[in-house]
C-alpha cells in the first residue's frame, strides 16, 4: 500500500498459477495455486510506484518444512512436478479454448444480425449461421454441462471441467502428489481437449468464410473483428 507506517507482507505457502489473464486483470493480493513442498525459498521485497520498480533491500531466504508426515508415501517431486506441468498446461488449454468458444458465439450473433441487414439475397447464409450456432452451443454443453439439468442438480455425464475438477482435487489439499483416479481424468481431460479443439478451429474456419461474405455483399462492419 502507498501510504506511511507499517505493513506487514505475509505468505500463504502457495505458488502462483500462471494462467492467461483477463483484459484488465490486477495483481492478486494472495498466491491461489497449490501448496508448496517443504524446501527452501528466498523473498524480496519491491516497490513498485509510478512504473519505476525499486528493490526494498536484499534477498533473504527461509526454508519450509511439513508439521507432520502422513501415513501414505509421497510421489517423487519428479513426477509431481511432471504431473504439475501438464495439469497447468491442460488448465490453460481449457481456458482459451472457452474464451475462443465464447468470442465465436457472440461473432456468430452478430454475423446473423448483419446478414439480416442486407440488401441483397444472402441464400442459405443464415442457415449456415444456424447450423454453426447449434454446433457452438453443443461444444458449451460439452465443456460445461447441461445448464438446465445443471440447474436442478440432475446427473449428467461428465465434461471436461468435471474431468480437470477432479484432475486437480491432490493437488489442493495435500504434498502426497497425483492418485490413479487423477492420472485417468487428465488423461481423459486432454483427450477431450484434443477433440474440442479440433471441432472449434474448423467452426472457426466455417465463420471466417461467412464473415468474408457478408463483407463481400456490403454487410455491416463487427466491432473488434479486422
Amino acid at each position: 500500500p502507498y501510504s506511511k507506517g507499517l505493513h506487514r507482507v505475509n505468505w500463504n505457502l502457495r505458488n502462483s498459477m500462471d494462467l492467461p489473464i483477463n483484459k484488465g486483470a490486477k495483481l492478486p493480493q494472495e498466491a491461489r495455486g497449490f501448496r508448496v513442498p517443504e524446501g527452501t525459498y528466498n523473498a524480496r521485497l519491491v516497490k513498485v510506484f509510478e512504473g519505476v520498480a525499486t528493490r526494498m533491500g536484499d534477498k533473504i531466504e527461509f526454508g519450509v518444512k511439513d508439521l507432520y508426515q502422513g501415513a501414505l508415501p509421497e510421489a517423487s517431486e519428479a513426477e509431481k512436478t511432471a504431473y504439475y506441468d501438464a495439469y497447468m498446461d491442460a488448465n490453460k488449454r481449457r481456458t482459451l479454448l472457452t474464451d475462443k468458444l465464447n468470442d465465436l458465439t457472440k461473432v456468430t450473433q452478430s454475423l446473423e444480425v448483419a446478414t439480416l441487414k442486407l440488401d441483397t439475397d444472402y441464400g442459405s447464409m443464415l442457415q449456415d449461421i444456424a447450423k454453426i450456432k447449434k454446433s457452438l452451443y453443443d461444444l458449451g454443453i460439452e465443456l460445461k454441462g447441461n445448464p438446465a439439468k445443471n440447474a436442478v442438480g440432475e446427473k449428467t455425464k461428465p465434461t471436461l471441467n468435471n474431468r480437470l475438477s477432479a484432475a486437480g482435487a491432490p493437488l489442493w489439499g495435500s504434498n502426497y502428489g497425483p492418485t490413479e483416479t487423477a492420472k485417468q481424468n487428465l488423461k481423459i481431460a486432454e483427450n477431450m481437449l484434443a477433440q474440442y479443439e479440433t471441432e472449434l478451429a474448423a467452426l472457426d474456419v466455417e465463420v471466417a468464410a461467412i464473415e468474408s461474405r457478408v463483407k463481400e455483399l456490403g454487410g455491416v462492419l463487427i466491432r473488434g473483428r479486422d
